[in-house]
């Protein structure tokens, strides 16, 4: 019978963001709580004193949940907690007092501010770390030789990392030194956003250009030097990207220009149609559904189509036999 409390967990995990959760709280807890209410309704001699006071209780079961996540995961923090709040639980420590205030905040939060905010910086970075590869791997297209595409790869990579660093750092600054450098970026990212994008396009010259007057703008507004005469972290940033820029577009002056071969689909299909060679149209008559009398008509149809082609003599970028490039950010 669904009573509408079937859906009721899954509803709230949606309704409190929690992500990512199991389909339900942690079995191993109860199992342990009725291990517990055992001791407390049992022999006190033999009691491991445990169940005495709910921050008794806390330490022993903080330790526990630690431990299970740990040595075999397959819960979050949430599920593990969440037994506490059961009436039935609750009902069975009602002679403990402040049983019923235990909850994930008491267990991981109250009076560990540091470690939970060492953890949640973590975290973002671990995510930073991880939707930043997500985006190269998206954005990246890969043009021209693997050598080349690869060599973009790796400079669109360095420098997104470090305005992302710069403006994680800038954010960790207090606050009287915040508010100038946060100005700075304000001004670095939108503009490297711009390199970024022209990189993609192969245009390296032109993002080594901008990277020139994102320079000279730093140089204008704040200077070079700090107060301690060492060079400013937002101008250092910007000479280290025009720095990768700059040996990137030394070695791309050598090649052809690799924004010839990043073409699209459509610009592909024209020089296609612009060789001399004509492709044979497929009727509509032809582009029917096989049978099992004419499965064979179809197939030889296909591969005159291939051969047609193949005749055409596209020049398409070759693989190398050997290729041990890792494509891959």
């Amino acid at each position: 019978k669904d009573d509408g409390e079937y859906a009721k967990w899954v509803e709230m995990n949606f309704a409190g963001l929690v992500h990512p959760f199991s389909n339900a709280i942690s079995g191993t807890m109860l199992c342990q709580l009725r291990n517990l209410a055992e001791q407390k309704n049992g022999d006190r001699s033999n009691a491991s004193g445990i169940t005495d006071s709910a921050s008794q209780i806390e330490k022993y079961i903080r330790v526990f949940i630690v431990a299970m996540l740990y040595g075999s995961g397959g819960h979050t923090l949430n599920e593990y907690s969440f037994p506490f709040q059961l009436e039935e639980v609750r009902a069975e420590f009602a002679g403990v007092d402040g049983f019923t205030d235990i909850n994930l905040e008491t267990l991981f939060f109250d009076s560990n501010e540091v470690a939970f905010n060492k953890a949640l910086n973590e975290a973002i970075a671990y995510n930073a770390h991880f939707l930043q590869r997500q985006r190269i791997n998206q954005d990246i297209q890969f043009v021209g030789s693997h050598h080349d595409s690869l060599e973009l790869a790796q400079a669109i990579d360095s420098v997104r990392r470090k305005i992302e660093k710069y403006e994680s750092d800038v954010e960790k600054m207090l606050f009287s030194q915040h508010r100038t450098a946060s100005k700075k970026v304000d001004i670095m990212k939108p503009a490297i956003e711009q390199i970024i994008e022209a990189l993609k396009e192969g245009k390296v010259a032109e993002a080594l250009e901008m990277s020139d007057r994102l320079m000279k703008r730093l140089e204008h507004e704040y200077g070079t030097k700090g107060f301690t005469g060492g060079e400013k972290k937002s101008y250092q940033i910007a000479k280290e990207i025009h720095g990768i820029l700059s040996e990137l577009d030394s070695k791309s002056s050598r090649k052809e220009n690799i924004t010839s071969v990043n073409l699209s689909f459509k610009e592909r299909l024209q020089q296609l149609k612009a060789q001399e060679k004509s492709l044979e149209v497929v009727s509509e008559s032809d582009n029917t559904l096989a049978t099992e009398n004419n499965i064979s008509g179809v197939v030889m149809k296909f591969k005159e189509q291939m051969q047609l082609l193949k005749n055409a003599q596209v020049d398409e970028p070759q693989e190398e036999d050997e290729n041990s490039w890792d494509l891959s950010i």
